[in-house]
């Protein structure tokens, strides 16, 4: 029994949507990867300067969501406020949440 061979062109396919994903990773994407998946802070607006001093801290404690992290710390920092998306005990409960 012989094995068929993959096309060439599928091969060729694969590397380069791998070499898309790296780039995209390596060039600081995360953000809309947090937006996309409708992480909470992720929109809150962080000037460059701030994003970059907070980066290192977020990073240092492997948050899971980069950019949404540093949006909600920059948010609470200049507000006293945690950014509107997130629920108190209260609406959590309403939504179906138990602790």
């Amino acid at each position: 029994m012989q094995r068929q061979q993959k096309p060439l062109a599928s091969g060729i396919m694969r590397w380069m949507l791998l070499g898309v994903v790296l780039v995209a990773l390596a060039t600081g994407l995360q953000k809309s990867f947090d937006s996309g998946f409708g992480v909470c802070g992720a929109d809150v607006n962080v000037p460059p300067q701030a994003r970059a001093a907070l980066k290192p801290f977020v990073k240092q404690h492997k948050f899971e969501y980069l950019y949404a992290t540093i949006g909600t710390l920059w948010q609470v920092h200049q507000t006293g406020q945690l950014p509107d998306c997130y629920l108190d005990k209260n609406a959590a409960r309403a939504k179906g949440w138990r602790p």
